[in-house]
């Protein structure tokens, strides 16, 4: 596996890997973080232009994971509870997989090896993504409100 920018003909498999994320996560008692209209190859697209979104492919360049790294992320503004560190960071959004491998760990550890400071935010239901994140060392801070889509749980990662 390995980590690269995302580019136009991988919209394709992008929402196929949100759709088994979709999946998974309802298998998992988290039916309400994503719906059918987000996040989408739209979305994704999106990225692209802004140069911010990557995905995890296999052995034959076919993604089988994506997400999204922001430089800023204004909803990180005002937590209920508090920061790790005031160091500028990378933001992740939209972590999403294919449900077969440790995919996951991979970007996550990919992540960090690259990467000093990082935050990150996940729906109250979305254990599976909570224990992955506390599993790396990232460290739950307090809640978070995201425009549109309600309080989240943060975490951040410093090195």
């Amino acid at each position: 596996m390995r980590i690269r920018e995302t580019v136009e003909k991988d919209l394709v498999f992008v929402d196929a890997i949100f759709n088994s994320a979709r999946d998974f996560m309802r298998l998992n008692g988290n039916p309400h973080q994503w719906n059918q209209n987000y996040p989408t190859s739209r979305d994704v697209a999106q990225d692209i232009k802004s140069k911010r979104a990557f995905v995890c492919v296999n052995d034959d360049d076919i993604p089988i994971g994506t997400f999204a790294l922001f430089d800023y992320e204004p909803a990180y503004d005002y937590i209920e509870g508090a920061w790790l560190s005031d160091k500028p960071y990378k933001a992740v959004h939209r972590i999403a997989t294919v449900r077969k491998g440790k995919i996951g760990s991979f970007i996550i550890k990919f992540l960090e090896e690259k990467y000093e400071h990082l935050r990150i935010d996940t729906h109250e239901n979305n254990v599976p993504m909570q224990n992955l994140l506390t599993k790396f060392n990232f460290k739950r801070c307090g809640i978070i409100y995201i425009p549109d889509h309600g309080q989240r749980v943060a975490f951040e990662f410093v090195k």
